[in-house]
């Protein structure tokens, strides 16, 4: 059976999966020779080795889209938060309001944003939770990532 908890894992691996891709797409590497004189034999030696010569940063046309992605990762990681604060279901919504003021939620983004960031984590776990239980059927590839994961851990496979 899918749980919510399983439902965010598997969403914050897909995630985390495509900022991985984005960062190694726009990764450009060349390769340098340079001249080196070897210490135990006095000669100079020709060696390459790779630099970086592009990667992912502001000014790199896909920087919005990795921003983006970043923070929809780390609005599933606060709803994973919330999740445990609800004990696996979504907690009320004053619950939430309580663990903010306390400064409980404040994982994944500053305290002066926390407030409006953790309610759009709540808002997307309600979301989940709804389409969990309105629709399980969607959620097929989850219960295969689910047996994935278990299988693999079974294996010693991490």
């Amino acid at each position: 059976m899918v749980t919510l908890h399983h439902v965010l894992n598997f969403k914050i691996t897909k995630i985390a999966a495509s900022i991985r891709e984005l960062k190694l797409h726009s990764l450009k590497k060349e390769i340098v020779e340079r001249w080196v004189l070897d210490s135990e034999t006095g000669v100079l030696k020709k060696t390459a080795y790779e630099r970086v010569a592009e990667h992912i940063s502001p000014k790199h046309p896909h920087w919005s889209r990795y921003v983006a992605l970043k923070l929809e990762c780390s609005r599933h990681l606060s709803a994973l938060h919330l999740l445990k604060l609800g004990s696996g279901l979504p907690p009320a919504k004053k619950d939430v309001r309580k663990a903010i003021r306390a400064g409980r939620l404040n994982f994944h983004n500053h305290a002066s944003v926390a407030s409006k960031f953790l309610f759009e984590a709540y808002a997307v776990l309600l979301l989940e939770f709804e389409r969990l239980n309105n629709h399980p059927e969607q959620y097929d590839d989850v219960a295969r990532f689910v047996e994935k994961r278990a299988e693999e851990a079974r294996r010693g496979i991490s």
